[in-house]
């Protein structure tokens, strides 16, 4: 398993500041955005993600993240 697997519960669960920095750690490719593919690295995430896509459009902006209760 890698380091973000391991980190990435702790970042979840560390506050508002901490979880904006997780959402940077999940979405790998950096392009402002975490897909399906990028979610996966999360159980949690993952089973959380259509609820949290407001929007429906299949992506979590930052602002949809924030909402992840991890």
């Amino acid at each position: 398993m890698s380091r973000l697997t391991f980190a990435l519960p702790l970042l979840l669960v560390s506050g508002s500041v901490l979880a904006g920095e997780a959402f940077y750690q999940v979405d790998a490719d950096q392009n402002g955005i975490i897909s399906v593919q990028e979610a996966q690295v999360s159980e949690s995430l993952s089973l959380q993600f259509a609820q949290l896509d407001t929007d429906k459009d299949g992506v979590l902006s930052s602002e949809e993240f924030a909402s992840f209760q991890g």
